[in-house]
């Protein structure tokens, strides 16, 4: 199996029986991301790869030590590196969170962290709204707008 394979279907196990908040196959959000950084113009499969992993180090880090593996079978060393950097630490505030995605100075990073803001912003995912809802959501658009500034400064 060709690596973005590999890593799809290492994902898609770890998922298997997770649901996001709208009760949908939680591995469909990370197909979305994928697809979604793809649209912004990045097309390198160590990104998409990273892209479709992005919540294995945060929510199943279990998981981290097969997608080394795989990273070294396919000499992708900086593939565990960006699921790091896509995976917020416990307890840290998402705008630092924010902060340390940017200070990589890697726009494909950045904007996989958009396709990722993008897909989360979306309120038709979610069986219903809160007013928790409202302030995620105001949240990812101020996260947004600071990673697509921070991605003009880097490409200018």
């Amino acid at each position: 199996m060709a690596f973005l394979g590999e890593v799809i279907a290492l994902v898609s196990e770890a998922f298997a029986k997770d649901t996001d908040k709208g009760g949908r196959p939680y591995v469909l959000h990370c197909f979305a991301v994928m697809e979604n950084t793809r649209h912004m113009g990045v097309t390198d499969d160590l990104y998409l790869a990273a892209a479709f992993a992005h919540d294995l180090g945060e929510d199943k880090p279990g998981y981290m030590p097969r997608l080394v593996q795989i990273a070294v079978k396919f000499n992708k060393p900086s593939l565990p590196v960006l699921v790091d950097h896509l995976s917020r630490r416990p307890g840290e505030p998402y705008d630092v969170f924010i902060d340390r995605i940017i200070a990589t100075g890697d726009v494909k990073l950045i904007k996989t962290k958009k396709g990722d803001i993008k897909h989360n912003s979306s309120l038709t995912r979610l069986k219903g709204v809160t007013e928790k809802d409202f302030d995620r959501m105001a949240t990812y658009q101020v996260s947004y707008v600071k990673l697509d500034e921070a991605q003009s400064k880097l490409e200018n």
